[in-house]
């Protein structure tokens, strides 16, 4: 799901110069483990032990084998899934906040963005 402001909080924000508040862009899935991080993105097509700089990884799925690579990061965004897929039990047992299940969530996002993850309430913004 896509949430925009309302008009009347779409016309606020550009009477008081603050078009960039009013332009984020939230996406709402499930959140599978309580936290919020802001932090860069990476998207994954496939498992890849990237040595890129990056805190979010964002994938369709997770496997048993991207549990080094969850390890090592501070959230988690996974477009399939449920509150008892593999991301959603491993993100529980590290404590990462983790949010599942938004729909081409690795199409919308783009490697280098910043975005915060909500994994209490299953909301993702875009920042920048």
């Amino acid at each position: 799901f896509f949430f925009q402001a309302e008009d009347g909080i779409r016309d606020f924000c550009l009477s008081r110069g603050l078009g960039d508040v009013y332009k984020r862009q939230i996406y709402k899935g499930i959140g599978c483990c309580p936290g919020v991080f802001t932090g860069k993105v990476k998207v994954f097509e496939n498992f890849d032990l990237s040595d890129e700089d990056f805190d979010i990884i964002v994938a369709r799925n997770t496997d048993p084998g991207w549990a080094s690579l969850i390890g090592t990061k501070k959230a988690l965004i996974v477009e399939n899934g449920g509150i008892l897929s593999h991301a959603a039990i491993i993100s529980r047992e590290l404590g990462l906040p983790t949010v599942i299940g938004i729909e081409n969530i690795t199409k919308i996002l783009k490697d280098g963005q910043i975005v915060e993850v909500n994994g209490g309430t299953g909301d993702i913004r875009i920042i920048q």
